[in-house]
């Protein structure tokens, strides 16, 4: 996706440094269960100098998005430890860690998990939470999660 292909993406749901998710739809908008009704659309995306890729689908639980987010917020009163989002599909994961309020994020993101791996690390620090955290929130208030498990 070009530059030009990002504009038109429009503002993402949720970023951190050189990663950026879109969230679409749920892949089964009539589906209320647990399982079916919290998978996602998405369309993922990293960059940092050299390197850019894209990934897309239903690649998102609703059930990884909240994990996380609670993760976060326990990253950010303690400023150490670690939050990740553990996608159950492989075409997606983040980890952000921390001690004393500095750390890395570290992307793993591919188009095609059976040909391609990509990884990309980030330096973060305790400041780049409260927005991921506000941002994850609103992804949740959007797409309230369905059923129980």
């Amino acid at each position: 996706m070009t530059k030009h292909r990002l504009t038109e993406a429009g503002p993402p749901d949720f970023k951190i440094a050189g990663f950026q998710v879109w969230i679409r739809d749920r892949q089964y908008p009539d589906a209320q269960d647990y399982w079916d009704g919290n998978w996602l659309h998405a369309l993922a995306h990293c960059r940092a100098a050299g390197a850019e890729v894209w990934s897309s689908g239903p690649i998102l639980h609703l059930s990884e998005v909240s994990r996380w987010l609670g993760e976060l917020h326990t990253l950010h009163e303690t400023l150490t430890g670690t939050a990740s989002l553990d996608c159950m599909e492989p075409e997606l994961s983040a980890t952000i860690q921390l001690k004393d309020g500095r750390g890395e994020l570290r992307v793993r993101i591919t188009p095609n998990h059976l040909t391609q791996t990509h990884e990309f690390r980030f330096d973060v620090d305790q400041s780049y939470l409260h927005e991921l955290i506000s941002m994850l929130d609103g992804v949740l208030q959007r797409f309230p999660i369905r059923g129980k498990p």
